[in-house]
């Protein structure tokens, strides 16, 4: 058995009227912890509801593919499903997207992580790992005429996402990772922190 604790934190920005950034954590079949963290991309049209319907839908997923056991395909296959999901929403809210990090942990522990959203782990020791990998490219800014800005001779860029769900090709990648007693997991964006800490287990 396992005993667990969860610590959650989230801004949102003053110029919006709800938080484009959604927390979810289940136990699943009485052995199964879940954790997901969802950031809506801000350029797109709701993406507090992206959010929300990408951690909610992930998780109801999971409830179907995990009845086969936990594996890294079982929760591919719940993103995967996600994705659709999202990627078909109400006519108001087309072309929304966001970016998520799970873990899943049983006796063994799963992470996935698609977009900007990350999942560190702290060992009992105090070490900090960053397990995921941003989905990230530098992208050229123009101005409205198409032409390059530059700035000191040197084009300005910014990082723009190169996987999200909503696109209907989500890329996922689900791996395993130590998690045990002691250990600490963090899934983070710039607004959002998650802390999911190990205490006891037998």
């Amino acid at each position: 058995m396992s005993i667990l604790e969860t610590f959650t934190k989230s801004e949102t920005d003053p110029s919006k009227h709800k938080c484009g950034d959604y927390v979810a954590h289940e136990y699943l079949y009485g052995k199964y912890w879940v954790l997901a963290l969802a950031d809506g991309v801000g350029s797109r049209p709701c993406d507090w509801k992206a959010s929300k319907t990408t951690c909610e839908q992930f998780i109801a997923a999971l409830r179907e593919s995990l009845q086969h056991g936990l594996s890294a395909e079982a929760i591919e296959q719940a993103a995967l499903k996600t994705d659709t999901i999202v990627s078909n929403p109400p006519s108001e809210c087309k072309g929304m997207m966001a970016a998520l990090s799970a873990v899943v942990w049983e006796h063994t522990a799963y992470f996935v992580s698609v977009g900007d959203t990350r999942v560190y782990r702290i060992a009992s020791t105090g070490t900090l790992t960053q397990l995921s990998t941003d989905d990230l490219k530098a992208v050229n800014i123009r101005d409205r005429t198409g032409k390059l800005i530059l700035t000191g001779g040197s084009t300005v860029t910014r990082s723009g996402l190169t996987n999200a769900f909503g696109l209907l090709n989500v890329k996922v990648s689900a791996k395993s990772f130590p998690f045990v007693m002691g250990d600490t997991v963090v899934l983070s964006n710039l607004t959002e922190l998650i802390v999911y800490k190990s205490i006891a287990t037998h």
